[in-house]
């Protein structure tokens, strides 16, 4: 099918809009017959903007074993998230690098919670390896984090974490991963309703799962707790009075000298009653939080990016 004056309009607005080059713009209106819509849901699954970069590591001279998980979008050059864990117990060591990144991160946090691990020296890695990503962004970090790249993103790491623990005896493994925005979002959710505030003694659990009670940080500069959707990160702060609640909120960094720490978690699920929101928050691999605010409390949230109009037509782009 030639392309004439329209189809290559709607090819020109899908790259601005996507930031796809013109060859996958091409491809994606041809294989819809320059349907603009459909080829937004198609480009979806071809740019691959999303990279996972997994990392496990060892350091001899002080028996410690590490994991670490990296999520970073490219195109935007923008850094989601990355986790962490030290720890004494060699099984973190022999934790796979392949597979899927969601598995992965809860692999992380479930090791948290294991006899050995060093959960002062977990957190401070994560903010040092945090602050050194962001103070090199600028700095060509973006074009590295690729998989044909993989030897720039492993003298990366090397640099990062042999700066933190002074060892340059550091063994390290690495893999990298591409990710669709569909494959990204596609997070692996149980098919389950939100449970009302978790009743019982401390070892009240819901399947295999502990059940927490949490509050939401709230923000005057907020959104409204009903816009809030699941994949989106919200401010958890733990204040269930149990005992087993107050052990594992030290474990999780939820709290310190000074009282309750905010901790950034994923939105699961949510439940509208009437004027009343239940959600479920992810805490760690094996630990949900609930809470219930009201419909138009404000929630602080991680920043979200701003939303071109098309990708309100996908709903992985939610």
């Amino acid at each position: 099918m030639p392309k004439g004056p329209l189809h290559q309009d709607k090819i020109s607005l899908l790259m601005e809009e996507t930031g796809c080059d013109q060859k996958q713009a091409e491809l994606a209106m041809t294989s819809v017959g320059y349907n603009l819509e459909k080829a937004i849901r198609t480009i979806g699954t071809l740019l691959k903007n999303i990279v996972v970069v997994r990392v496990k590591f060892h350091v001899p001279s002080q028996h410690l074993y590490g994991l670490v998980i990296l999520l970073a979008d490219v195109r935007r050059r923008s850094l989601f998230r990355i986790r962490a864990v030290v720890s004494y117990n060699p099984a973190l060591y022999e934790t796979p690098l392949a597979g899927d990144w969601y598995d992965f991160e809860k692999t992380i946090y479930a090791f948290r919670l294991h006899d050995g691990t060093l959960q002062q020296v977990t957190q401070n890695l994560e903010k040092t390896l945090q602050e050194w990503f962001e103070k090199n962004s600028q700095e060509g970090l973006y074009d590295v984090l690729t998989v044909e790249r993989i030897e720039g993103l492993r003298e990366i790491f090397q640099k990062s974490l042999f700066g933190y623990f002074t060892d340059n005896a550091l063994e390290m493994q690495l893999s990298s991963d591409e990710l669709n925005l569909e494959q990204f979002r596609r997070f692996k959710l149980e098919e389950e309703t939100v449970p009302s505030r978790p009743e019982g003694g401390p070892d009240d659990h819901s399947g295999s799962k502990l059940v927490l009670n949490i509050d939401l940080q709230q923000d005057a500069d907020g959104i409204p707790a009903r816009e809030v959707k699941a994949g989106d990160f919200v401010y958890a702060l733990l204040t269930d009075g149990r005992d087993i609640a107050q052990y594992l909120s030290k474990l999780l960094g939820g709290s310190g000298e000074h009282g309750l720490k905010p901790l950034p978690a994923p939105v699961e699920s949510s439940r509208r009653d009437g004027e009343t929101i239940s959600f479920q928050i992810r805490l760690s691999g094996t630990i949900v939080g609930v809470a219930e605010v009201g419909a138009d409390s404000l929630v602080r949230l991680q920043k979200r990016t701003a939303m071109s109009w098309w990708r309100r037509l996908v709903p992985f782009w939610e």
